[in-house]
């Protein structure tokens, strides 16, 4: 994930899947570019718990405890996403006067 914020250590990016399994994504994660690689990881990962990095000692993806809020600290935005969600320009959400981090 090469975003500002990402680079700044300031994005914590979790999933939540369907079968109610959280897995922590460490933000130096890069995800595989075909379905085939992407799914033999999950798999991966739900066998171990965890995968680590080859080259250093660096945790790129977890399966930690529900809930989410056990890992968020208090008062953070938390924004989730769905394919049953309403349909928002991302842009146009962030600068909602709900948010007071971006201006």
């Amino acid at each position: 994930m090469d975003s500002p914020l990402a680079k700044s250590g300031r994005l914590k990016i979790f999933m939540h899947t369907t079968r109610n399994v959280l897995i922590d994504i460490d933000p130096s994660c890069r995800i595989p570019r075909t379905f085939k690689r992407f799914c033999g990881l999950m798999v991966q990962l739900l066998h171990s718990r965890k995968i680590k990095a080859v080259d250093t000692d660096i945790t790129l993806l977890k399966v930690v405890k529900n809930p989410i809020t056990r890992h968020l600290p208090a008062g953070c935005v938390k924004i989730g996403m769905s394919v049953e969600g309403e349909l928002v320009n991302i842009s146009e959400f962030i600068r909602r006067s709900e948010f007071k981090f971006v201006r």
